[in-house]
C-alpha cells in the first residue's frame, strides 16, 4: 500500500500551531525538538507512518529522512504562522538514539 507523505505530514501537523503558540506562551520560544516530540505523542500513528513510508530510502536511515522533512515542515509552518528563527538562540540537543542534534529555537516575529 503506497504512503502519501504530505497527507501523513499533515495528519502529524494536526494540532502544531497550537502547540507552538503554547510553548511560546509558557516560555517565550519553542524549539522544533519540543515541537516534535509533542507531534509525534499526540500523532503516532502518523509519525510511525512517516517513518515507514522511508523505509526503502537509498540511504537506509528511515529516521534521517522523516526527521528531514519534519524539519522542513516545521520551519513552513512557523513562518506561516509568525514565528522566525532564532539562530544565535540554538544549541546541541539529542535525538530519541542519544545523538547530537541542532535544538532550533523560533520565537514570535519581532515587529519592526
Amino acid at each position: 500500500m503506497p504512503l502519501n507523505r504530505t497527507e501523513i505530514l499533515d495528519q502529524l501537523f494536526t494540532n502544531a500551531e497550537r502547540f507552538m503558540a503554547e510553548m511560546v506562551e509558557k516560555h517565550g520560544q519553542f524549539t522544533n525538538l519540543s515541537l516534535l516530540r509533542k507531534m509525534a505523542q499526540e500523532q503516532q500513528i502518523a509519525y510511525i507512518d512517516l517513518l515507514y513510508s522511508f523505509r526503502d530510502t537509498s540511504n537506509r536511515s528511515p529516521f534521517n529522512a522523516t526527521h528531514q522533512e519534519i524539519g522542513g515542515r516545521i520551519y513552513n509552518v512557523a513562518v506561516k504562522a509568525g514565528y522566525e528563527r532564532d539562530d544565535n538562540l540554538d544549541t546541541i540537543g539529542s535525538d530519541i538514539f542519544g545523538n547530537p542534534s541542532k535544538e532550533k529555537v523560533y520565537r514570535p516575529k519581532q515587529l519592526v
